[in-house]
């Protein structure tokens, strides 16, 4: 709640110059992901997951939005393939520059594992599961190419899921790729 806050402070703050830019109505963004999952929360059983990432944000009023947020991650977890697949939702705060723009965002919805074979029975109880997804605080930068076109150096999320008989595992997401700015 108080990161919520703080962010919320920080776009309050810089809101005047972020209103002053013609934001763009709706954001699609498309590119790689690479994913740390640790089903556990021990820290024993890591692996990391590669895949893609996508997320379309639509302008509510001046710098806050509305965003929906899929990703699906596959790699391997004791030699066994893993993968998983993330959606989620929520509220977007934009701070735009002419040049660089920032953004902030926490995320709701739902996640689901699955394993090869056995692979996640041991650690998390199930061959498979969906659970709560929550980005309590994530957000990234973009450097503006022009009005349509943006490139996304870096979103970095710290997604927390719930499986099986554990909770709250966190599992720290980066993308990087392409934006498409559509309607002023």
């Amino acid at each position: 709640m108080k990161l919520f806050l703080l962010s919320l402070l920080l776009t309050l703050f810089f809101g005047s110059s972020a209103m002053a830019q013609d934001a763009s109505f709706v954001e699609v963004f498309g590119g790689y992901s690479h994913q740390s999952l640790d089903p556990t929360s021990r820290g024993g059983d890591r692996a990391g997951l590669n895949g893609w990432h996508t997320n379309v944000s639509m302008n509510l009023v001046g710098f806050l939005e509305v965003e929906a947020d899929l990703s699906g991650t596959y790699g391997n977890l004791n030699g066994r393939k893993v993968n998983l697949h993330t959606f989620m939702a929520g509220p977007r705060f934009d701070l735009e520059g002419e040049k660089i723009s920032f953004f902030f965002h926490i995320l709701y919805g739902i996640s689901k594992i699955n394993g090869e074979g056995a692979v996640l029975t041991p650690l998390i109880g199930l061959p498979s599961d969906s659970g709560l997804a929550i980005v309590p605080l994530g957000g990234g930068f973009e450097i503006n190419i022009n009005k349509k076109f943006s490139y996304r150096v870096a979103q970095f999320d710290l997604i927390v899921a719930t499986w099986g008989s554990n909770s709250g595992h966190s599992h720290p997401r980066f993308s990087t790729g392409v934006v498409f700015n559509l309607g002023n």
